[in-house]
């Protein structure tokens, strides 16, 4: 035990500066496992995506997945548009694609005495009522403008197409601008002899019948190219319904497009 003893006694200073030496080593690799970072990616782990809803999401053109051939088999298209609300019967045979002049009279007449009552003033009150006059006019030649005009092939009776059509819209209690379904626009062979495909645009409305706002809807469109939304959305603003007191100053629709390769 006295040997032991006096090997430290006589070592003592290299043992002090083993022992130092090895707990400074000690500390320093202490401290550097502490300044690494490692990333371990859980298995399995749910990562949230955060959107933010008031910004429009840019789509480029590479990451737009297009399938032409999956639109031929689709039957003929015709170049009109439809109310999905409309409750007369559906036919391929005998059709028109605006409604009966007698519903859009009825409906005018009622907005006119509305406007009488509503409106201030007997100028104001005069131009109003003759522009309702003008309206009803135009109703009365609904089926003449739409055989003349290209984008409706309407073959007369009172009964809508039952067919694939190039525009579907919907609005609540709404008819297109003096009852004629020109004015919610078509834009379906604008975008060339490849672009076939539905996109889908939701609109708002304001009282007076203009379209304030259209905005693409990926999850709901089928194939749609950049051409196609872009057409969608600009024909969409070009749109127009009939005026409504009684409606919200942003009223929310939709507008569904069918575009054909010419």
């Amino acid at each position: 035990m006295a040997k032991f003893f006096d090997f430290l006694d006589k070592h003592k200073l290299g043992l002090l500066v083993a022992f130092g030496t090895y707990m400074v080593l000690f500390v320093y690799f202490q401290m550097e496992t502490y300044k690494r970072e490692f990333n371990i990616d859980v298995f399995g782990a749910e990562k949230e995506l955060k959107i933010d809803e008031n910004k429009e999401i840019q789509i480029q053109p590479e990451n737009i997945e297009q399938n032409p051939e999956a639109f031929q088999n689709q039957g003929e298209v015709k170049s009109i548009s439809r109310d999905l609300t409309d409750k007369r019967e559906k036919t391929e045979k005998n059709w028109d694609a605006n409604k009966v002049s007698k519903q859009i009279e009825d409906k005018i007449k009622n907005q006119e005495q509305q406007f009488k009552k509503e409106a201030g003033g007997d100028e104001k009150r005069s131009k109003i009522i003759q522009e309702l006059t003008d309206s009803k006019n135009n109703s009365k030649n609904n089926k003449l403008n739409s055989k003349n005009n290209s984008t409706s092939t309407a073959t007369g009776g009172n009964k809508s197409y039952a067919g694939n059509v190039m525009v579907d819209w919907e609005l609540a209690k709404r008819e297109p601008h003096q009852g004629n379904n020109w004015y919610v626009r078509n834009p379906g062979y604008t975008c060339g002899d490849k672009s076939n495909g539905t996109v889908y645009i939701k609109i708002k409305v304001d009282q007076g019948g203009k379209v304030i706002s259209a905005i693409y809807s990926a999850e709901n469109s089928l194939n749609a190219s950049v051409c196609m939304i872009e057409q969608a959305k600009k024909y969409a603003l070009m749109s127009r319904f009939s005026f409504d007191s009684n409606a919200s100053s942003s009223q929310d629709g939709k507008i569904i497009y069918t575009f054909v390769g010419q």
